[in-house]
């Protein structure tokens, strides 16, 4: 692959130009084998990119090319975090139903997906991967649960989602349960939510 035709790809894939991405594939672009560099996404791929940029499309084209879909950034960031982390649900239903691994860790603080779904308070991302069987109890390197950061975070509709599908509310953080940890934040209605 030439310098041109990587430089091609990249601005095919992060504008969304189906057209443009479909000609590089032809010309013999390999998605794995370009990387980028943006911001906190280091080694990131085409994947990760179309993922940020909700690119469905482009997504299932750059995986019917052999993308792996499971392909860490160099901070152990899949495309599944990625998707998690923007709140794009129809990438990560998409990406969970063509095989991405639910439990799949960062480096840095060993959250999952389910881990910053409920951090972001993205109440749909967290149905979409309870839904796909996602561990509701996963433990980040920490040892703080879904629930422990939605609660940390004041997102009552998370906390109610996660309560539903029997997240365990006893588990503890530093010692304290997801309620004390809403009621140290102030946040008294995810509190409420707790108590009930």
């Amino acid at each position: 692959m030439n310098n041109e035709l990587i430089v091609q790809m990249l601005k095919a894939v992060s504008k969304g130009d189906i057209e443009g991405v479909k000609s590089s594939l032809a010309a013999g672009a390999v998605p794995d084998k370009i990387l980028i560099n943006i911001g906190e996404m280091q080694n990131a791929t085409l994947l990760h990119l179309a993922v940020a940029g909700d690119h469905a499309a482009i997504i299932e084209m750059l995986l019917a090319a052999g993308a792996n879909i499971n392909q860490p950034d160099s901070n152990g960031m899949t495309p599944l975090h990625v998707a998690a982390n923007f709140g794009h649900n129809n990438i990560l239903k998409s990406l969970a139903k063509a095989g991405a691994n639910l439990e799949a860790s960062e480096k840095q603080e060993g959250l999952k997906p389910l881990h910053f779904a409920a951090m972001m308070g993205h109440e749909l991302i967290v149905a979409s991967l309870l839904e796909a069987n996602a561990e509701k109890n996963s433990l980040s390197s920490a040892g703080m649960t879904p629930l422990h950061y939605a609660a940390a975070g004041g997102y009552s509709h998370v906390v109610k989602r996660l309560l539903e599908s029997k997240a365990d509310a006893n588990l503890r953080f530093n010692g304290q349960t997801a309620l004390e940890i809403a009621v140290e934040m102030g946040h008294q209605s995810t509190a409420d939510v707790l108590r009930a």
